[in-house]
């Protein structure tokens, strides 16, 4: 009975193991890896961002057409939809430009500057009627059934396929490389409205067009860069929204079509189907493993002014849709009579709404979507490989920040190439911080330049694997960092295993400030550019000892006086995770050190001995309920001179007698065999801090903290 659960739980582990895998591929077996790469990262993506798109944003807008660059979403918040409608009816019948007099050239050169720019490309075909030759909207009866093989239309619909696909291999990268396409034909299917619609075929003849569509495309003409996209109007319930439903093998993206009217009940009416039919969608989509989709939404001319964030972003909220598009601006119609836009403009009533819709962090714009590489392997922070190390706020966790100089992110990649994808917060306004990346132990100190950039490293070595390490090099001070991702072949764990745990508190010796001159020299540049905590001794004791570290440290800050207007003290922000700012508690239990080395007291300079000695001594009772287990070591300041060097092994050495005499055996001293001060403003310069750490590691030895673990 054993043997045979056993065997029971490992075939269910495999199939369970094979249909997630298989989830993440295309439909198309042969898609180009371009396209197949795509789609994993759409799917790992779907669950906590939705790409926000619009139809024709660079072909046109209100009161303006043809305008390289243009786009009134971009008029309206600096930025572009990250997700490019576009449409290719007329192309069947030879003609230069699509149904709404957008060249064909046109569209093919927005397509590939959208995907340049590492966004994502949707196309749709209001394909004419080939039994009767009028448009889309001719719904002879019939007319599907013309075109499937033994039609009498069926060679033309053929020769109408060849034309596609002319148009679809034409859309290349400057490489060569075939664009990948979310392919959106027979779109509304459930309507009544298209020649393809519910009112016009069986369900058996829609999928029997469907598949010969497909199978024409990607095997007689080997057109392999397409996401097919399965596109409904109504439904009511999952049976409805699947009754013309090709088949899993078939389809990638499960999505709909839906839009707001006017009318007494509009906004009401248009929450309550969309809520019904988003949560059949994303149920349908969860069970087959599929991606959800609005395909299309909108609300013509958008009057109410608070649509964006009052009525479409809480049904993003609620349910995992990858993208949502609005539809065309097309301005004033002459047709109708009345203005034909879904998109705001500069003035245009929710202009100010759309603005703050656009700030929410899962909306996914051009520049945000950029930082995704959704073109590449993209990995989010909560990738199981992926190793902290410091004090980080987690209460987002696909956006962990912190402040913390030192704060390290490990893993390991394979390829020749690894991209990290970090925000900085630009505290100041223009003030960036510092990060090392480091590849294979060698670190390269890097000043970002944007609030969210992409930074591409490339190895040197040939090895399989390699270790890599970002690590904030700049203090709190200078504002936070948010790590977003990483782009890379494949990663996994990191082949380090830390065998011992410090944490250094400290001042702005542990942060490394004023220690690297390699670039900018001491005088020159701004106060933090010579900033370095991935070379601080408290990094470098790490290194030596196999040891994870924590700096817990701010410039300026003392034991029961701080420097430079510093309001706080390192006992009223020793719990926090931003504790430049006081703010977000630390959770202790999250990291209990082997070592603890306390390195406070330059600034505050000779004070009150007794009083000196109790703070001290306080502090230490309140490290001790935290870390019950951890060795203490009390150290004088690297950068002290005579003076201050002899107040404080004085006071020490009290602070040490009185907390052994009450017990406590796991504290210690030690105090530096030289004044280290020959980087910026009296602080150790690099070399110096080896020094430091080498002191530190003897000592650590010497105590036996090692061989008593």
């Amino acid at each position: 009975m054993l043997n045979t659960f056993r065997f029971c739980l490992i075939l269910l582990l495999v199939v369970t193991f094979s249909e997630n895998l298989q989830a993440q591929q295309c439909s198309d077996i042969a898609a180009t890896s371009s396209t197949q790469q795509l789609y994993k990262n759409l799917f790992q993506l779907k669950d906590s961002y939705t790409i926000f798109g619009h139809q024709d944003a660079m072909a046109y807008g209100v009161g303006w057409r043809g305008i390289a660059g243009k786009s009134d979403i971009h008029d309206v918040v600096q930025d572009y939809p990250g997700l490019y409608g576009f449409d290719i009816a007329n192309i069947e019948l030879g003609l230069s430009k699509n149904i709404d007099g957008v060249p064909f050239n046109d569209i093919r050169s927005n397509i590939v500057a959208a995907h340049a720019k590492g966004s994502l490309v949707s196309i749709s075909w209001h394909v004419g009627n080939p039994l009767t030759g009028k448009n889309a909207w001719d719904t002879t009866h019939g007319s599907v059934a013309s075109v499937l093989p033994g039609g009498q239309q069926h060679q033309k619909y053929k020769s109408w396929l060849d034309k596609v696909a002319i148009f679809l291999q034409s859309l290349q990268t400057p490489g060569g490389e075939p664009i990948p396409v979310l392919f959106r034909p027979f779109h509304e299917l459930t309507g009544t409205w298209f020649w393809w619609g519910k009112n016009n075929c069986t369900p058996q003849q829609f999928i029997a067009l469907w598949n010969f569509t497909q199978d024409y495309l990607m095997q007689v003409k080997n057109v392999h860069h397409l996401i097919y996209v399965y596109n409904t109007a109504d439904f009511d319930d999952e049976a409805s929204f699947l009754l013309r439903y090709p088949g899993d093998h078939k389809i990638d993206i499960l999505s709909f079509d839906r839009y707001q009217y006017e009318g007494s009940d509009g906004r009401t009416s248009f929450l309550r189907v969309m809520n019904q039919q988003l949560s059949i969608l994303t149920k349908v989509a969860s069970a087959k493993q599929k991606i959800a989709a609005i395909a299309e939404t909108g609300y013509e001319a958008i009057p109410d002014p608070q649509w964006w964030t009052g009525t479409l972003y809480p049904l993003l909220q609620q349910y995992p849709v990858s993208h949502v598009l609005v539809w065309r601006n097309a301005g004033f119609m002459k047709s109708t009579q009345k203005m034909h836009y879904y998109a705001p403009y500069p003035g245009q009533v929710s202009a100010s709404d759309f603005k703050q819709f656009y700030t929410y962090p899962k909306m996914l714009f051009e520049k945000q979507l950029a930082t995704k590489s959704i073109y590449q392997q993209y990995y989010l922070p909560t990738h199981e490989a992926i190793r902290y190390m410091g004090r980080i706020d987690f209460s987002n966790p696909i956006r962990p920040s912190f402040w913390q100089p030192g704060v390290s992110i490990e893993w390991a990649f394979s390829g020749d190439s690894c991209g990290v994808i970090m925000e900085d917060e630009i505290k100041w306004g223009s003030n960036h911080n510092y990060i090392a990346l480091v590849v294979d132990g060698v670190p390269k100190r890097i000043k970002l330049s944007k609030r969210i950039d992409t930074i591409w490293v490339k190895p040197t070595t040939k090895a399989l694997w390699h270790q890599m390490v970002m690590c904030k090099n700049t203090e709190a001070n200078i504002g936070a960092l948010t790590f977003v991702g990483i782009v890379a072949n494949k990663i996994q764990a990191p082949a380090t295993k830390y065998t011992l745990k410090i944490e250094c508190i400290g001042n702005s010796i542990t942060c490394g400030t004023g220690s690297d001159v390699t670039e900018i020299p001491c005088g020159k540049g701004v106060w933090y550019d010579q900033h370095n905590a991935y070379m601080s001794y408290g990094m470098q004791l790490g290194r030596k000892l196999n040891a994870q570290v924590h700096l817990t440290s701010v410039s300026g800050i003392g034991l029961m006086h701080s420097c430079c207007n510093l309001p706080v003290t390192m006992p009223a922000v020793f719990d926090k995770i931003n504790m430049s700012e006081n703010k977000l508690p630390w959770d202790f239990k999250n990291y209990q050190p082997d070592v603890v080395t306390i390195c406070l007291g330059q600034n505050d300079g000779v004070q009150d001995s007794a009083v000196f000695v109790n703070k001290y001594l306080h502090f230490l009772k309140g490290l001790r309920s935290r870390y019950p287990a951890a060795n203490f070591i009390c150290l004088s300041s690297p950068m002290a001179d005579n003076t201050l060097k002899a107040f404080m092994i004085k006071t020490i050495q009290s602070v040490v007698a009185v907390a052994k005499a009450g017990g406590d055996n796991k504290v210690s001293s030690y105090f530096f065999q030289k004044q280290y001060h020959a980087g910026c403003d009296g602080h150790p310069s690099l070399a110096e801090h080896e020094e430091i750490a080498g002191e530190l590691a003897r000592q650590i030895v010497n105590l036996g903290i090692l061989n008593l673990r």
